[in-house]
């Protein structure tokens, strides 16, 4: 029978702790013989010779020589064995090892198709979820762990994939179930195998020995260098069976010469895995079998790591590059397990390995120019060390030549080399800024694969992680973010004059405070000097540019920040322009001074502010603010603009976009405006504070009231089905009878898909409704007319419902159904094409009146992103929301129609490309196609503490008999296109999110409401544009029925959005003395104020809604007792002919109630047309509400 350490050679024994093998070679490393219990086995089986001495002795003495020759024969456990064997196993049967393939296609990460689009001829890389599926970004933990990657990379053949399952198998701590641990497949034991990869592509696996710990070790394994044309015996793999390849990209970058397999890593071009494996690795580990070939090997890293090095910048240096020589051809060599003797045997015989490689020759040449003497490349080593931190060496002897406690050690040697690396190279990055979380991590990388494949400039790491686009939190960051904002600029008057603007700011924010006063040096010591260091010192840190300039070429920087330069200065296209350390070398000194340059300007300022006592006045604040802000530098206030800081407090993020692009806060809107005397809670602002530029008409910035309620409208998608919308809210326009526009009614507007595109319309561009209802359906039809499919009508229909559109998406290989350009087109038709959400005041001269959030999905339908016209008060570091630093980045409004429509099998994802990064974007729907829970969460965002007044949710139509999506679909065969095709399929999600919403906790009957109207009959696609008139005609007959639930809603809807358009403004509010308050133990409060209007004075609108009114009333409720106490408010005769006349609406009324009492101001309003009263009366704007719940009790003074 053929050796196994498992059984006694000699007997059969199979107690494996019994079993030993022995370290002579000539015995076989497989030839096990067992020891004590030997006696009891020859018995059992007849053999032993009883009480003959010679035959009482053990298997392992029986072996054994006699005299010195013992010596060579030490006894070994052959438990140690087997697990050798069993990770150093190839496999023999060509069937097995396809099976064991097979099994290993869920490992695979991303790969070079060897096939090219048969249309253009472009490449395609192929990318799995893999990453995702390992390490599980949206888990709690994801921002607490911080992945490492260790690459394996050499030639084909010299066991990458063996040293991988050695450091799996051997340290996982599972030694009993090592079975189950996923590790790579190695190749066939036939000879012929020596030379094809066993893999294609790069596959990753984790390390479970780490997998809980904050550093993670990934393994990914690389297809070997010059791997050849031929496909590796797991291609078929990639081939055949499409289930988890996520994304297919086409490689358009010029930087690839070729096409097809010769993208793979090769010595003949630039290479796609290096350029990525070099830019995540920490640990890079060159795998070689042949020492006298490795000059060979070396040449092929330093061409690998080189093209990596200049294919990304900004990323901190220091990876570990660990040399394997593992099984070679050789006779063993124990003194090689020495890392010491390994090195120089590596080493002292190198020869110049660029002499053989023009494109390593060179850039030999412009390092030593720019190098001193004493650190000129002048040996190989000295070579690989500009590429890495540190070299490690290892030597793994050939199984069977070395003894099982010798290969332990040796692989234990190697793993020791990874995990120390890995944990110097995370507490590098962990100082330099750049350790990335798993949910960083995942997005860089998805980031990564899309700008390799199609980018021919570097991978930026500090645009891509958005350091570049900072979302600042507190007056630090904002103090940076100002910093890094003129520093760009490189206008030395500009710069300097930042003390002074930050002291300002800072004055402004200490002075309008109601402290007692404090002596300035107190008030700078004690709560801004810290915060202005730190600020100053995190732009040094992250942002500040090193002011190293190429001789002879003045305008190329070095574009490596200080966080992560490492003695190399390279220009932003990734080119070596000088060697030396960041300049300046000494930032504390620079930090130190424009503290105190602040601090001085601080002191001074509130010096002249407050001197002769004449105390605090938010008048000369803000004079002087102004004066700051314009004077003397304000024509240079053209090359500075932001919309993430406020430049005028420092305190918030700006929130209204003036015409000349600057950007305010709602706080400095107030201060530098003044209220209108037309609309209530409306600021007008003729100029702008910073560059002086003024506007023929005003920009009128209207203002939520603060005790009002919030209103907000979402809008499904549903493709050609939007028409529903429309006509729904045409439908309550009429019977709102005040032809107005909608901006008037709602607070913000939440669109997904065609609702998304809705809301660009109407509440963006503010077209009217019969303009919008026209252009939508002029979009409708020129978006769906023309598939990309067959000619023929019946073949695109046999086509589309098939799998086969579902199967050559997947496979890259079709795109999409529809050409992108007309439904582009299209939007562009609507919303123009220059400006952005944000910034669209730049182009129309008016300030928007309603917040605008449109749904949309990026990192591959993963994550959900609002695309929006105004600013959240705070912007945190989630990915869930879309704003750049300026106009250049920002999403323009037709590019954000895209983002939200760019339904998966319809339409291609909406790249946009930026210098940061190119970043795709897919149908909202995918995640939010009823978009009111994100809605619901945004208000909290925004309104924290204001009360809800109506959320309406308009569907675009419901179809109950339409079958859902079952999971033996063809989509759903293909695990990975789950995401696309729930957005296939989503049109029929919207009603079941409505109805999972309803049974939350967060659902009010009172104040959200969905209107969608139900179809029994025929399904009517979300692409089939013929069947507009139909759904539009089917819509108009549904309400000629007398009173269906959709009518009596729509009625509802549009009572309700009446009563909200008034609300309670408080002027006075204190507190009052009450014998019941004490045993009721709670307060009693007056509040005096007026009921006002958000309609303009003198308006035609509001004079017809005036006169529309019967009654207000006031209702109290106390918190024991369930009696409500009602009371007219009035008479209305003289404030109604007041308003008719051109006068401002304003009923005074008064509040008085326990804190705990429920408060509520109705009113009734007459219907239009047939002058029928309301059914009842309905609470105005912020009520029904507690006294004590809201903004009151903050304003109330003592009695």
């Amino acid at each position: 029978m053929y050796p196994t350490p498992e059984v006694c050679y000699n007997c059969q024994h199979t107690d494996l702790s019994n079993l030993y093998v022995c370290s002579s070679r000539a015995c076989g490393a497989n030839n096990a013989f067992c020891d004590e219990s030997c006696i009891e086995c020859l018995k059992e089986l007849g053999q032993c010779g009883g009480e003959n001495p010679h035959y009482n002795i053990s298997c392992w003495q029986q072996h054994m020589p006699r005299g010195k020759a013992a010596l060579a024969h030490q006894k070994q456990p052959a438990r140690d064995q087997v697990r050798i064997n069993e990770v150093f196993y190839c496999e023999k049967n060509p069937e097995r090892q396809s099976e064991l393939h097979a099994k290993d296609k869920e490992a695979r990460w991303f790969m070079v198709d060897p096939r090219t689009d048969q249309q253009t001829g472009d490449g395609i890389l192929r990318v799995t979820d893999r990453f995702e599926e390992l390490l599980q970004p949206r888990s709690e933990n994801s921002s607490k762990q911080f992945p490492s990657l260790v690459s394996f990379i050499g030639e084909t053949g010299t066991g990458k994939s063996t040293l991988i399952r050695a450091s799996i198998k051997f340290f996982s701590g599972q030694a009993q179930h090592s079975e189950t641990l996923e590790t790579p497949v190695t190749r066939l034991e036939a000879a012929s195998s020596l030379t094809s990869p066993t893999s294609s592509g790069v596959h990753l696996y984790k390390d479970p020995a780490t997998f809980a710990s904050p550093t993670p070790i990934l393994f990914a394994d690389c297809e070997g260098f010059n791997s050849g044309a031929g496909l590796p015996t797991s291609h078929t793999a990639w081939d055949s069976d499409g289930d988890t390849v996520a994304r297919a990209i086409r490689i358009t970058s010029s930087t690839y010469a070729s096409a097809g397999r010769q993208l793979a890593l090769s010595d003949r071009n630039t290479d796609l895995y290096s350029r990525f494996l070099y830019a995540f690795s920490d640990v890079v580990c060159l795998v070689t079998r042949n020492a006298q070939k490795i000059s060979k090997e070396i040449s092929d890293l330093l061409l690998w790591a080189y093209r990596g090095l200049r294919a990304s910048i900004n990323q901190v240096q220091a990876k570990t590059l660990i040399i394997v020589l593992n099984a070679p051809s050789h006779d063993h060599n124990p003194s090689l397990m020495s890392p010491i003797a390994l090195h120089k045997y590596i080493f002292d015989n190198m020869p110049k390995v660029w002499d053989d490689s023009e494109e390593l020759k060179e850039e030999r040449k412009k390092l030593n120019d720019t190098l001193p003497k004493k650190d000129e490349i002048n040996s190989t080593e000295s070579f690989i060390l500009r590429y890495f931190q540190s070299i490690r060496v290892c030597y793994i002897p050939t199984k069977g030549s070395a003894n099982p406690d010798e290969m332990h050690k040796q692989c234990q040697l190697l793993r020791s080399h990874i995990t120390e690396s890995v944990d110097k190279t995370s507490k590098e990055k962990e100082e330099s800024w750049t350790r990335y979380s798993i949910r960083d991590l995942s997005q860089l990388l998805n980031q990564a694969f899309e700008h390799f494949a199609t980018d021919d400039k570097p991978f930026n790491f500090y645009k891509a992680t958005r350091k570049d686009n900072p979302n600042p939190q507190s007056m630090q960051d904002h103090i940076m973010n100002m910093l890094r904002n003129l520093e760009m600029t490189r206008n030395r008057d500009l710069i300097n004059y930042f003390p002074k603007l930050v002291a300002s700011s800072i004055l402004n924010n200490c002075l309008r405070g109601s402290g007692p006063a404090l002596r300035p040096e107190v008030i700078w010591t004690e709560t801004y000097e810290e915060k202005c260091t730190v600020g100053i010192e995190n732009f040094y840190k992250q942002h500040a540019d090193c002011q190293f300039q190429k001789e002879g070429l003045p305008l190329e920087f070095c574009a490596i920040k200080k966080h992560v330069h490492k003695s190399i200065h390279r220009s932003k296209d990734g080119s070596l322009i000088g060697t030396g350390d960041f300049l300046p070398s000494d930032t504390g000194d620079i930090v130190r001074e424009r503290t105190s340059n602040i601090g001085k300007e601080f002191e001074s300022s509130y010096n002249h502010l407050c001197r002769r006592g004449e105390g605090r006045s938010v008048e000369r604040i803000i004079a002087h603010r102004k004066e700051v802000l314009r004077s003397p530098h304000h024509e240079l206030w053209g090359l500075v603009r932001s919309y993430k800081t406020c430049f005028s407090c420092l305190l918030s993020c700006p929130d209204h976009v003036l015409p000349c692009g600057h950007a305010l806060c709602e706080r400095c809107i107030s201060d530098f405006g003044k209220p209108s005397n037309i609309t209530e809670r409306e600021i007008e602002i003729n100029e702008c504070v910073f560059c002086g530029e003024s506007w023929e008409h005003k920009q009128r910035i209207q203002t939520k009231p603060p005790f009002a309620g919030v209103r907000i409208l979402t809008l499904d998608g549903g493709g050609i089905r939007g028409i529903l919308e429309l006509l729904m809210l045409k439908e309550i326009q009429e019977r709102i009878g005040l032809n107005i526009r909608f901006d008037q009614f709602f607070d913000l507007v939440v669109g997904t898909s065609t609702g998304g595109i809705i809301a660009l319309g109407l509440f963006v561009q503010r077209l009217s409704l019969e303009n919008m209802i026209r252009k939508f359906e002029d979009l409708s039809v020129r978006t769906f007319t023309h598939t990309r499919g067959p000619r023929f009508e019946p073949a695109q229909r046999l086509f589309h419902s098939s799998p086969a559109q579902a199967i050559l998406y997947m496979t890259g290989l079709w795109e999409s159904t529809y050409r992108t350009s007309p439904l582009r087109e299209g939007i562009q038709d609507v919303v123009g094409e220059k400006w952005s959400m944000f910034g669209s005041a730049m182009g129309r001269k008016v300030q928007r009146r309603t917040r605008v959030a449109l749904m949309t999905v990026k990192d591959s339908g993963k994550q959900a992103a609002a695309i929006t016209n105004y600013n959240r008060p705070s912007l945190d570091q989630n990915n869930d929301f879309e704003r750049a630093e300026g106009e250049e980045a920002e999403i323009k409004c037709w590019e954000a129609g895209l983002c939200t429509s760019a339904a998966p099998f319809y339409f291609k994802p909406f790249k946009k490309v930026s210098e940061s990064a190119t970043v795709s974007y897919l149908d909202g729907g995918i995640l939010h196609n009823n978009p009111i829970r994100w809605a619901a969460k945004e208000r909290d965002k925004i309104w924290p503490n204001a009360k809800l007044d109506i959320l309406l949710s308009l569907g675009t139509g419901y179809f109950p008999n339409r079958e859902r999506i079952r999971e033996t679909s063809v989509y759903a065969r293909f695990p990975s296109a789950q995401a696309v095709a729930n957005s296939y399929f989503s049109t029929i999600d919207c009603e079941s999110t409505w109805s999972d919403f309803r049974e939350g906790g967060e659902y009010d009957p009172e104040v959200h409401h969905r209107l969608n109207h139900k179809f029994d009959g025929e399904y009517y696609a979300l692409d089939n544009h013929q069947a507009i008139n139909i759904l539009a005609n089917i819509f108009k007959e549904s309400l000629e029925v007398d009173s269906t639930d959709l009518d009596k809603q729509l009625q509802h809807s549009a009572d309700l959005l009446v009563a909200k358009l008034f609300f309670f403004e408080p002027t006075k509010i204190y507190e009052i003395p009450d014998s019941c308050a004490s045993c009721r133990d709670e307060k009693k409060y007056r509040v005096e104020g007026s009921i006002l209007c958000r309609l303009p004075k003198g308006s035609l609108e509001l004079k017809i809604l005036v006169q529309r009114i019967i009654a207000f009333s006031a209702s109290d409720t106390p918190a024991e007792v369930e009696i409500e106490r009602k009371t007219q408010i009035g008479p209305l005769k003289t404030f109604i002919r007041a308003v008719v006349d051109g006068g401002r609406f304003q009923i005074p009324h008064t509040i008085t109630g326990f804190g705990c009492s429920r408060q509520s101001i109705n009113v009734l309003i007459k219907r239009p047309g047939s002058g029928e009263d309301g059914p009842i009366p309905i609470p105005i704007s912020g009520f029904p509400r507690n006294i004590s719940g809201t903004y009151f009790v903050t304003w109330a003074e003592p009695g």
